[in-house]
């Protein structure tokens, strides 16, 4: 569950995608009748080990309500730039309607200043805009599971509803993790906030809004999927090697090279053979 960020002040015509980074259990992993395509089993990590939780994700506490040993939102659900798409792919929360049905959705977005991304529903809170995208700094709003697993991450200047001041915080605030794992993606992922979203923004000390003016329902990027766990994704299975040749019934191909393989003797045996391939082999027998 997150709770966005104060809402800063857009264009009529465009609908403002605001960031946030709370670490909490997102809600698309508990399971309210969505099924499983739309349960997004890989975003839920263990707050003790960091290591991904799989099914049992769906029934363990947020680290949000309980103080350790807590679902967390992996570290990995940070944006990135896909290659394939040549896009950025993010993760993003939606306006909380009570429902699950839309989780693992995907969107194009672009902004007012052309910027595209591609993003997918894994969360819900009260959302003030379109989306709020889950980006490390994006600011803790109500709940705060980042702490269990960063201890500097509330050490530095930064306001809960919008995030950190300035990017140099960035590499205190997610470089030493609590259960020993490194993850500098999330550092180059607060940096990035700084640059894709307006900053330095007027009154405030954080990243402002994003305002977008199209957002597009689509198919969702394989990287998206295999990153989330959502509609069942998985490492592609092994190419399927190709079915051996189906065996010819001419022996050595020809008719002349099925019959240099017949036996010369006894003869009844050559000529039973040369029968075989007159009738098996191409230029023989009807």
């Amino acid at each position: 569950m997150c709770m966005c960020m104060y809402l800063l002040l857009t264009a009529a015509s465009a609908q403002p995608m605001t960031h946030y980074w709370d670490c909490c259990k997102p809600s698309c992993v508990w399971d309210k009748g969505q099924g499983a395509a739309r349960t997004p089993l890989a975003t839920a990590c263990d707050s003790g080990s960091g290591s991904k939780l799989g099914p049992i994700g769906i029934n363990k506490t947020s680290a949000c309500d309980q103080s350790g040993n807590g679902a967390i939102m992996c570290p990995d659900q940070a944006p990135f730039f896909d290659n394939v798409t040549q896009r950025w792919l993010g993760f993003v929360a939606a306006q909380d309607t009570g429902s699950n049905s839309d989780c693992c959705d995907c969107y194009d977005v672009e902004s007012a200043d052309g910027k595209k991304m591609t993003v997918q529903v894994t969360n819900h809170g009260g959302v003030s805009g379109l989306f709020d995208l889950l980006v490390p700094g994006g600011g803790f709003g109500d709940f705060d599971g980042c702490s269990q697993i960063w201890p500097e991450a509330t050490s530095v200047p930064q306001d809960r509803y919008g995030g950190l001041h300035s990017p140099s915080d960035c590499d205190k605030a997610f470089a030493d993790n609590a259960v020993g794992l490194k993850f500098p993606q999330d550092i180059a992922s607060c940096k990035w906030m700084f640059d894709y979203f307006p900053w330095p923004s007027p009154g405030v000390d954080y990243p402002g809004n994003l305002d977008i003016t199209s957002h597009t329902k689509v198919n969702c990027p394989a990287a998206l999927n295999e990153r989330s766990g959502c509609w069942g994704a998985a490492p592609p299975p092994p190419p399927v090697p190709p079915p051996p040749p189906s065996p010819t019934p001419c022996p050595g191909g020809t008719l002349a090279a099925c019959m240099a393989l017949c036996p010369s003797s006894p003869p009844s045996t050559y000529q039973a053979c040369v029968g075989e391939c007159a009738r098996d082999c191409p230029g023989g027998k009807e």
